[in-house]
């Protein structure tokens, strides 16, 4: 992800924090006031209310002239954490190393009359990632990403 592609998702992520109590999205640790999103710093890179630490950090660094990315942000690393879908271009999507599908075989139709799955996951798109802080996770096309390609408008 592109330091555009972050800014956007950071900017998506503040139209909902106004809503709900959310860890911060810069450093990814539970440091927000819960009762007022409003009491906490105001980002100098991002249009987003980060924890008073890295409102902090970030004045620093503004003196040092030494900025941390967007890019370097929690958020941007597992987005699905603060209830957010991560977005791949299409170039991003082909440079994705362990990619999937949910394929129509007995094994994925026997989960989902177990109702392991939902049945609408066959045929879709899958990923696996590394999340900081749950670890190795399979994402499912349309529910946890989409793809900016032909094949993955249908799922928009």
């Amino acid at each position: 992800m592109n330091e555009n592609e972050a800014k956007t998702l950071i900017e998506r992520f503040a139209e909902k924090q106004q809503g709900g109590h959310f860890a911060c999205p810069r450093c990814g640790k539970m440091t927000m006031d819960a009762e007022s999103v409003t009491r906490n710093a105001l980002s100098r890179r991002a249009t987003v209310h980060i924890c008073d630490a890295c409102g902090m950090q970030e004045a620093l660094e503004d003196m040092m002239d030494s900025i941390t990315p967007l890019t370097a942000w929690a958020i941007v690393s597992a987005p699905e954490n603060w209830r957010m879908r991560r977005h791949y271009s299409a170039a991003a999507w082909a440079r994705e190393q362990y990619t999937d599908r949910w394929n129509d075989c007995p094994y994925f139709r026997d989960m989902v009359e177990r109702g392991e799955i939902p049945a609408d996951y066959i045929g879709r798109r899958t990923v696996m990632i590394h999340a900081p802080i749950k670890g190795t996770v399979l994402l499912t096309e349309g529910y946890h990403f989409t793809v900016d390609d032909e094949e993955g408008r249908q799922y928009l």
